[in-house]
This record gives C-alpha cells, structure tokens and sequence, in this order.
C-alpha cells in the first residue's frame, strides 16, 4: 500500500478556504462602504443644484469704482459651483464604477463531478479544493484590489467638490 504523500491536505485546504473567505468578507464590506457613499454623494449633488444662486452671481453691476475683487469674485464663484457640480457627479460615476465592477469567482461544485477526483482519499481531495480556492481567491483578491482603487478615487472626488462646494458658498455670500 503506497504512502499517502498529502498528510495535511485537510489543514491546508482550510487555511485557503478561510483566505477565501476573507477575500468575500473583503467584497462586501467594499459594496457596503459604496453604497453608504454613493447615497450621501447624491444627496450632496442634490444640494450643491438647490445652492445655485446665478441671478446673485450675474447681479453685478460695472462700473468704475468696484474693485477688481468684486469683479473676479462672481467668476470664481460661478467656476467653483461649476467645479463642484462636474466633480461631484464624477465620484458617482466612480461610485457607481466599483458597483458594476463586483464580479466574484465561486467555487464551482461541478468541477468536483469526476469519477478520479471522486475515488481520492480526502486528502487529495482537499488539494484539489485547496487549488480551486486559490484560483478563486487571487481573481477575487485582484478584482477587489481594483474596485478599492476606485473607491478611493471616488472619495478623493468627492472631498475636492465639497471643497469648491464650500468656496461657493464663502464667495457668494461676499457677492
């Protein structure tokens, strides 16, 4: 009788099962996170169109006693909301990007369905599982590691139109 070579295939099958996992915990906590965010980003949007004011912006009358300030400040007010609108509907695009990118590899049970991998001692099968939970973890671990990218791009999107959100309403509050 031939010496069975995988002694702790059961122990390393678990040890990837459990990355697996993780990985999965990994893909719902992102679509948590993008959806909490993507909800206040739309809700930010809706305030920043309520907050345009271009009867104030385009009140200004010219003449020669206004200082080059008064001047510029509409303009700037007018490029900042601008900014803010543009940029914030970008994050939701990104936002909406990580939602749409949420593809996850399964450990697919038909793969298991042969006469060979079926008549193997437990320990070889649990090498074979351990090889599918791999696989599956590294698609799952490179598709996670793009979708995080692309959140964090949104976020940064997001913090740069309440930045121009918030020099709006400084400047036309001067206006």
């Amino acid at each position: 009788m031939a010496k069975n070579k995988f002694t702790s295939g059961k122990e390393f099958c678990a040890l990837c099962k459990n990355e697996y996992d993780s990985e999965r915990n990994r893909t719902s906590v992102i679509d948590s996170k993008t959806n909490i965010v993507i909800s206040f980003t739309a809700v930010f949007f809706v305030a920043v169109v309520q907050a345009i004011n271009l009867a104030k912006i385009f009140s200004i009358e010219i003449n020669a006693t206004q200082t080059i300030s008064a001047l510029i400040l509409p303009f700037v007010a007018l490029i900042s909301i601008i900014g803010a609108l543009t940029i914030s509907l970008l994050s939701i695009f990104t936002f909406v990007r990580v939602i749409r990118t949420h593809t996850y590899n399964i450990i697919d049970p038909v793969a298991f369905y042969d006469a060979d991998i079926l008549r193997s001692n437990p320990n070889e099968f649990s090498i074979v599982l351990a090889q599918k939970y791999i696989e599956a973890t590294q698609a799952n671990y490179f598709v996670n590691n793009k979708r995080t990218r692309l959140y964090h791009r949104g976020l940064v999107l997001l913090v740069i139109a309440i930045v121009l959100f918030a020099l709006y309403m400084c400047l036309i509050s001067f206006i």
